[in-house]
């Protein structure tokens, strides 16, 4: 299962990727909107972890793209 974690809090973020990928799920981070929108276009995820409040482009706006 690959999983994307989109947050702007890098203490967050980095606690999530290490807790995930010890259970060993494949666990790509990224820290903005802009860069969540481009990943999710060219990639395939089973879960997304979205923060809703981002720099760059909101989580809502995302969700509706």
């Amino acid at each position: 299962m690959r999983i994307l974690i989109v947050e702007d809090d890098r203490d967050l973020a980095d606690w999530l990727v290490k807790a995930l990928r010890r259970e060993k799920y494949a666990v790509d981070c990224v820290y903005d909107g802009s860069d969540a929108q481009h990943v999710l276009a060219t990639h395939d995820y089973a879960l997304v972890i979205l923060d809703l409040t981002l720099p760059q482009r909101g989580g809502l706006a995302i969700l509706r793209d």
